[in-house]
Order: C-alpha cells, then structure tokens, then sequence
C-alpha cells in the first residue's frame, strides 16, 4: 500500500471533517464566538508548548524561527474571522470559497520569487474563479449576508500562511515549525481578552473546552498526515489531492443531516456541489500546470 497517498487524501479528508465538527459548535454550543475563539487559542498554546516539549531545538538559528512566527500570526488574524463566518454561513460555502487561495499563493510565488504559470494555470485560475462566483451567487440568492471583507481576511490568511510556511520548511523539520505555529496563533489571539465583553464571553465558553481540544487534535492530525504525505510524494500532488477538501466538507454535511443534525441553511446540495467541484477542477489545473 502507497501509505504517502494515503496520507494526501487523509488530510483534507481530516481537515473537512473539522470544518463541520467545529460548525457543529459554533452554531449549537456557543453562544459567545469571540470568547470561544479565546478559549480555542488557549488550546493551541497549551497543545504548542506539549509539542515543543518533545522535540530537538539545538540546531536551529533565531532566524530559522521567523517565517514559522509569521505563519503562526497570519492564521492567528484569521482564527478570529474564520469561527464569525462559519457561524454566519454553511461550512461548505466558507470552505468553498475560502479555498480559492491558492490563486493568490500562485500570484505571491509569481511576485517574490519568480515562479511562472503555463496557459494551463490560467484557464486553472478563470475556472476557479467561475466557480466562486456561482457559489457567491447561491449565497445571494438565499439572502445570507457574506462579509466580504472578513472573507477575504480569511482567503488572505490563508494564502500568506502557506507561502510562509513554504519558505520556512527550507529552514526548520515540520514538526518545529507547527510546534511555533501552534503557539503562536494563540498567544495572537489571547490579547482580546483585554476586552471586557470578550473576557466575559472567555469565561462563559470555558465549559466547551473540551471541544476546542477534540478540534485542535483534529487539526494537528490534518498538519501531521500532510507531513508524512510529502516524505514519499512530491509537494505539488499533495497540493492537488489537498484540493477537493471542500467536497470531503459537503459530504460531512450532508451525513450530519441526514442523522438529523442540522447545521446547514442550504440543504440544495446539486447547486453547491456543481460550483464546488469547478473550484477544485480549476485548482488542480492551477496545480497540475507546474507538474506540465
């Protein structure tokens, strides 16, 4: 069994899996987001800091930390947004449209350090962004508020958190690097309780702790699983297999409603799934065209 290809599929699979699980809490346990969010960076902290614990630092330069700081802060910025949104909207939306990152990562790698995409990468690009739109129409049409602006927080986020972590893994293993990230996040997020509504909220939301700690597991296993993906299979096909992480999420949502948890206001799945699937096309083209 080619266990690396296993583990390409395992993490978006697992990442998806978060997604829905952590709409689960935000729309059915919580009712202070931005306290709760508080409390989910706390468990990053704590859950950094064990990691640290187990690992080797003595190879390591002051400088070699930089990027893995960055990553750790821009994810920081967008763990905020990123529990709003999903409160607002159904994860298969967020995560749809979110994942039209990776148009950006393509733009910075194209801007900073030279890399250039084929015509196939920008028919990749035009798809991804058809996609987008239909799903922004279907939102529309159901009357839900999109904040742009803290979306595109988000999608911004996202993209600068993997372009650091791209120039940082030249630097530092893996593991350190989610070591730093991991507390990082949370000690960016944890000066919101300088806020006395959120410090309330903070204290409220303590009791859904064990939730936060069941969603960050699932994260780490989603950062390990891409790790061990990349020892035997080249970085751009994990990157691709990454890519249908939105349809592993629809289809969560879809079992949760079907055992009768509802935590979608869009239960039309053909409309979702249609501009889904453009998304993931164009991003594996985007992809695909530097393997070409």
């Amino acid at each position: 069994m080619n266990w690396s290809l296993f583990f390409a599929v395992a993490s978006p699979a697992i990442f998806a899996f978060m997604n829905v699980f952590d709409t689960f809490i935000i729309k059915k346990k919580v009712k202070h987001v931005l306290g709760f969010v508080v409390v989910s960076a706390v468990t990053n902290v704590l859950l950094g800091v064990v990691l640290a614990l187990f690992l080797d630092w003595r190879q390591y330069a002051i400088s070699d930390y930089l990027f893995p700081i960055l990553a750790g802060a821009v994810i920081g910025i967008q763990l905020c947004f990123y529990y709003v949104i999903l409160h607002k909207h159904d994860s298969s939306h967020a995560i749809g449209l979110i994942y039209c990152y990776p148009i950006i990562v393509a733009l910075l790698s194209f801007l900073f350090i030279g890399e250039k995409l084929s015509l196939l990468g920008y028919i990749g690009m035009v798809i991804t962004l058809i996609g987008v739109l239909l799903l922004s129409v279907r939102i529309k049409k159901l009357k839900i508020t999109l904040a742009i602006w803290s979306l595109g927080i988000v999608i911004i986020a996202t993209a600068l958190n993997e372009f650091f972590i791209k120039i940082a893994i030249s630097n530092i293993n893996g593991w350190n690097g989610t070591a730093i990230g991991s507390i990082v996040m949370g000690l960016f997020v944890i000066p919101l309780l300088l806020k006395k509504d959120i410090r309330k909220g903070f204290y409220s939301e303590f009791k859904n702790v064990k939730l936060t700690f069941v969603s960050e597991m699932l994260t780490l296993a989603g950062i390990l699983t891409l790790y061990l993906a990349v020892i035997d299979l080249p970085v751009t096909i994990v990157s691709v297999i990454s890519s249908v992480q939105p349809l592993f999420v629809l289809f969560f949502e879809w079992m949760a409603f079907s055992f009768g948890i509802k935590i979608v206001k869009d239960v039309r799945w053909r409309h979702k799934l249609f501009a889904i699937v453009l998304i993931i096309l164009g991003i594996m083209l985007l992809y695909f065209s530097d393997i070409v």
